[in-house]
């Protein structure tokens, strides 16, 4: 039975890296991501103002630990990555009344989200649905996604996975 299981994870990463994901690149042809995001300010949020520069979409939800675990290292390698925009995206019931109050107690100075329509979980946007947290999601200039990791990223995981915005 473990040996099912693995064989069909397995078959399923190769699957997903030649469609997009898993950690794997993803065809530059497609077109450039645009998500019904709105701030915890009631804002909307467009990721076309951010063209020209790439953007790191970081899924998360404010109760995760695991979530909570990545924004550290997160945060502190950002710098190195300039002119990467990080873009935090809450998926989870009531996001929009406690992302100011998680951004702020975390001092976290990058723009937080989320779709209150439910479209991200439910697979209505060009990212398809996005099934599980965190989940790194990186965009080139042009809005395009390049690449996808699911799961916690830390140390030269991180750096790695960052290094495809240049």
């Amino acid at each position: 039975m473990r040996l099912v299981r693995r064989l069909l994870l397995i078959l399923g990463c190769w699957m997903a890296m030649h469609v997009a994901g898993c950690g794997g690149a993803v065809p530059a042809q497609r077109p450039a991501v645009e998500l019904p995001l709105v701030t915890a300010e009631g804002d909307p949020l467009r990721l076309s103002l951010l063209r020209g520069r790439p953007v790191l979409l970081f899924f998360f939800a404010t109760y995760d630990g695991s979530c909570q675990l990545a924004l550290t290292p997160l945060v502190e390698t950002l710098p190195d990555y300039e002119p990467l925009a990080l873009v935090g995206v809450a998926l989870q019931p009531d996001a929009g009344s406690l992302l100011s109050m998680f951004g702020a107690s975390l001092g976290l100075d990058f723009p937080l989200a989320y779709d209150p329509g439910g479209h991200l979980m439910g697979g209505g946007t060009a990212l398809g649905p996005v099934k599980a947290i965190p989940l790194y999601v990186l965009l080139n200039g042009q809005g395009q996604e390049i690449a996808r990791h699911q799961g916690v990223l830390l140390g030269d995981q991180l750096t790695e996975f960052l290094d495809q915005s240049r």
